[in-house]
């Protein structure tokens, strides 16, 4: 005869689950594969094309806020240069990387249409905080209900001129 000795319930359920704390983080890594590649994209019944235009009297901008309909935008903010000769210096001041020569200074309404610029605007004679802001790059921005929202962008702080990120929402 033999006699079977058995641990009481609560004993094997704490066992159990040691055993699965302990051992269920291996398991689960050891199982992991990689996930297998996506499947080729099925050829596209449309094709794409780009075509360059100029619009005289228009500077070319880039990291601006805009608003608009697709015959006519209103632009605002960005950089009049490119993204290229960053100074190496780490003086800020002596070379910055963002000369402020190159702000925006100008609401643009553009005709795209007929290409032409419909109208513009400078901001410089507008109070701070706006002064820095519609001057500012890569300013963030929402158009709904009809209101352009611009948050933040890098510019001039309104009380010491240097380039940081601003705190401000306007609408």
């Amino acid at each position: 005869m033999t006699t079977e000795i058995r641990a009481p319930f609560p004993l094997r359920r704490s066992l159990l689950l040691l055993a699965v704390l302990i051992l269920g983080p291996g398991l689960a890594c050891a199982q992991k594969t990689a996930a297998p590649p996506p499947a080729p994209a099925p050829d596209v019944p449309y094709s794409l094309g780009l075509q360059a235009f100029t619009i005289p009297g228009f500077p070319g901008l880039h990291s601006f806020a805009m608003a608009g309909t697709p015959s006519q935008v209103v632009l605002l903010g960005g950089r009049t240069n490119g993204l290229h000769g960053f100074a190496p210096s780490t003086d800020a001041a002596q070379a910055p990387s963002f000369p402020k020569q190159y702000a925006n200074d100008t609401v643009y309404v553009l005709d795209l249409i007929n290409k032409k610029v419909f109208g513009q605007a400078k901001v410089t004679g507008l109070p701070q905080p706006y002064l820095s802001q519609y001057q500012a790059t890569n300013l963030q921005y929402l158009l709904q209900d009809g209101f352009l929202y611009v948050v933040g962008g890098y510019g001039p702080d309104p009380t010491t001129g240097t380039m940081v990120t601003l705190p401000f929402l306007t609408a």
